[in-house]
């Protein structure tokens, strides 16, 4: 940022150095894309001018903007408080106010070492990169994508039918708790109905497991083993 060309171009009356911070303050904010609005909105001609009055009150600098990325209006501020100066930043549409502080003596050099106006400025290029969080508060177009959600940083489950608590061991394979008599127990197992592959015929019995979901009067579960009898 050219700061001499721009002190040139506005022909500002600087009363002292917070003027001038103030002034390349507003110079950068136009670099970003802003541009000075008088108080009905209409653009301050030519572009380069400062808007009436900037400097006018002991207590603070005011300036009016409209941006390109944005269909509100802005108003900062910039108060000095100490040995800084506060920016103030809002959109009268929005409501949030936004806040930057800056260290004057770490832009601008002693009053008493600047002979012509561009002398103030010790690194203008750090000043034109002062107002960047400033800009990305005012302008959320230019702060990026948000960052992806939680579903979207999670794996899904191996198994999303998977049990979260897992089934107490027993011999022949694990079996539900929840199941009257095991009944079903083969179906969880992928029991086939002979060993070695499940846990037994389906009608259950003295060495057999227990059975899938068909159940007959001779399952186990019914305190009966082997084959069921028939009278006669």
């Amino acid at each position: 940022m050219d700061l001499s060309k721009e002190i040139t171009a506005a022909n500002p009356n600087f009363r002292h150095r917070l003027d001038a911070f103030a002034f390349a303050l507003h110079c950068a904010l136009r670099r970003k894309g802003f541009v000075a609005v008088d108080p009905n909105g209409a653009p301050v001609q030519p572009a380069t001018a400062l808007p009436e009055g900037w400097n006018s009150s002991s207590e603070a600098y005011l300036f009016r903007y409209r941006h390109e990325c944005s269909s509100m209006g802005f108003v900062v501020k910039m108060v000095p408080l100490l040995d800084k100066l506060v920016l103030l930043g809002a959109s009268p549409e929005g409501g949030a106010v936004h806040q930057l502080a800056l260290d004057v003596s770490e832009y601008l050099q002693p009053e008493d070492a600047v002979v012509d106006f561009a002398d103030y400025y010790k690194n203008p290029a750090a000043i034109a990169a002062a107002v960047e969080p400033l800009v990305q508060q005012l302008i959320p177009s230019e702060t990026g994508p948000p960052p992806p959600s939680r579903s979207h940083l999670e794996d899904p489950p191996e198994h999303p039918w998977a049990s979260p608590v897992p089934f107490p061991p027993r011999e022949g394979g694990p079996r539900a708790p929840a199941l009257p008599f095991g009944v079903g127990h083969d179906d969880l197992t992928g029991g086939l109905g002979r060993p070695p592959f499940g846990g037994g015929p389906l009608r259950g019995g003295p060495g057999g497991g227990l059975g899938g979901m068909l159940v007959g009067p001779g399952h186990s579960g019914f305190g009966f083993g082997g084959p069921p009898h028939h009278p006669g």
